[in-house]
């Protein structure tokens, strides 16, 4: 993200061991556009997807997301 100019790394003034992340004008812009487009296709799924189909999609969704988690798949 900093060779793309998104964020710049400067030196923490409070512990010279760390560095604060900022966003730049560009991460900024991107950062709207992102985020138009994900409103957009939010709205479009809503659009076609049932509700109820959607409810279902996020309880499986949490439910798949619990189990990685937790280690319980792929626990190698």
């Amino acid at each position: 993200m900093v060779n793309r100019r998104l964020i710049v790394r400067k030196p923490n003034p409070y512990d010279g061991r760390g560095v604060l992340i900022h966003i730049t004008e560009i991460g900024r812009e991107k950062r709207e556009f992102s985020k138009e487009k994900v409103l957009q296709f939010n709205e479009a799924v809503r659009k076609q997807v049932p509700e109820e189909k959607l409810k279902h999609f996020y309880e499986v969704m949490t439910l798949i997301n619990d189990l990685i988690a937790n280690k319980k798949i792929f626990n190698h």
